[in-house]
């Protein structure tokens, strides 16, 4: 990272819990924002597949401590 950016990385992380929530949102919706339309399409084509594989049960869920579980083992 740059100085600059360094320097908005320190100021961000001395903000309270809620303004960071916010700055988060603001800095996600300013990169979505600028997603290639396409790309957009594709995911959300992606999304409707994966939905409609689980609630067909061609697919099955996997439940957030398991995938928790998988990448701490990963990790290790």
């Amino acid at each position: 990272m740059t100085t600059a950016s360094d320097e908005i990385t320190a100021a961000a992380l001395a903000l309270p819990v809620e303004a960071k929530a916010e700055l988060i949102e603001r800095v996600a919706a300013s990169i979505a924002a600028s997603v290639d339309p396409r790309i957009k399409r594709a995911q959300l084509d992606e999304v409707r597949r994966r939905r409609a594989e689980i609630l067909s049960g061609r697919m099955q869920g996997v439940s957030s401590q398991q995938v928790r579980a998988e990448v701490a083992a990963l990790l290790k």
